[in-house]
């Protein structure tokens, strides 16, 4: 089926395809939204549609050896302009674009050089000079496009104002406001939204095999990004709410108390998540930290639904639902909460982490305000 790689995004699907049956092809396009929405999926299948040898009213068959070349990246006529050094080894680009081929949502989680050198754009332009030769032309792919140096747009810009026969060039961004006005007007742009919960929680069911009730709670974390959603997955999201609710229960308690409580959490996350040594475990840490915290402000801000609203006024709106019991006993056993004061708190925490303060510091002061937030 045609664009089945992508989520959600019927009407951008829907415009994709109408170009598609009219024949009225611009030389270059523009998607553009938040990342893990699709942005890249939707290019590929855009780019399988215009290689396949037996289209259909929809876009590609699926099925001939040009889709299948498509599907893994490693067709002759079509080039993914990757962010890399000058000179990347062949090795390591197939790498990046196996695993591109293998979940195009993650695009800006697998491209994680900075960016596109201007002799990126050279090789676009030599293979941009046999463009032609093919019976259904070229195209070229060129994820997060805003990566560009300023050079290397200048060179692009070249290539777009005399675009040679057959060939399109299709942009991806979730910054378009980064890439020069010079070159977002020569493209036709296509925004892409943020997707539903349902569409999110559906594709990690049909996917990935998640049960439904687990699926929409990741999807109600990921805010509409499946790359999140995906990082979600990856994570222990179980053992992350558990950890909230003992944090919670231990701000209450003495300070010696808390500080065994957040001197046991690291050794445990370390353990977790690598069984690799220093100096990487820091890194391993520090990303474990970022989840819990995310969590933790996710719960929170259920228990204050629950509170504001009540339970069951609540319970649609809640991320985790399957915490309702326990959100509602937090706000019966501590009813004066001060969830202003514990949202600076969290947003104090998320400022020293950015400054790489270390993660017993980090716990230590966000457990001691909670604690005077926190008032029985």
């Amino acid at each position: 089926m045609a664009f089945e790689r992508v989520i959600g995004q019927k009407r951008t699907i829907e415009l994709l395809q109408n170009v598609l049956r009219s024949g009225r092809l611009a030389h270059a396009y523009l998607f553009h939204g938040p990342v893990g929405v699709g942005k890249f999926a939707a290019a590929m299948e855009f780019a399988k549609a215009l290689l396949c040898e037996h289209p259909t009213e929809d876009g590609a068959c699926g099925e001939c050896p040009s889709c299948r070349q498509v599907d893994q990246l490693g067709h002759p006529a079509l080039k993914v302009l990757l962010p890399g050094r000058k000179e990347m080894d062949p090795g390591q680009e197939r790498q990046l674009l196996d695993e591109l081929a293998e979940e195009p949502h993650n695009v800006e989680r697998i491209l994680k050089h900075p960016t596109i050198a201007l002799a990126r754009i050279h090789e676009l332009r030599q293979f941009a000079s046999f463009a032609g030769e093919g019976g259904r032309g070229s195209v070229v792919l060129i994820p997060v496009a805003d990566r560009m140096s300023q050079e290397a747009a200048n060179s692009l810009l070249k290539t777009l104002e005399e675009p040679p026969p057959g060939l399109r060039l299709i942009l991806t961004t979730a910054d378009p406001g980064a890439l020069p006005s010079t070159i977002t007007s020569r493209c036709q742009r296509l925004r892409f939204a943020p997707l539903s919960d349902e569409d999110v929680a559906a594709a990690l069911v049909e996917r990935l095999g998640i049960d439904r009730d687990t699926a929409l709670m990741i999807a109600r974390l990921s805010s509409g990004n499946f790359s999140l959603a995906l990082s979600w997955v990856e994570a222990d999201t179980g053992g992350m709410w558990e950890l909230a609710v003992e944090f919670l229960r231990t701000a209450v308690r003495d300070l010696r108390s808390q500080a065994e409580f957040v001197s046991s959490l690291l050794p445990r996350w370390e353990g977790k998540k690598s069984k690799e040594k220093a100096p990487r475990l820091l890194l391993v840490e520090r990303a474990v930290l970022l989840e819990f915290l995310d969590v933790l402000q996710v719960w929170l801000r259920d228990a204050q639904l629950v509170r504001e609203l009540g339970p069951e006024a609540a319970k649609p709106l809640l991320v985790n639902p399957g915490q309702l019991e326990t959100l509602v006993r937090f706000n019966t056993n501590l009813k004066n909460v001060d969830y202003g004061a514990i949202v600076s708190a969290l947003d104090e925490a998320g400022y020293q982490f950015r400054r790489n303060v270390s993660a017993f510091l980090l716990l230590m002061g966000l457990v001691q305000r909670f604690h005077r937030a926190i008032r029985r």
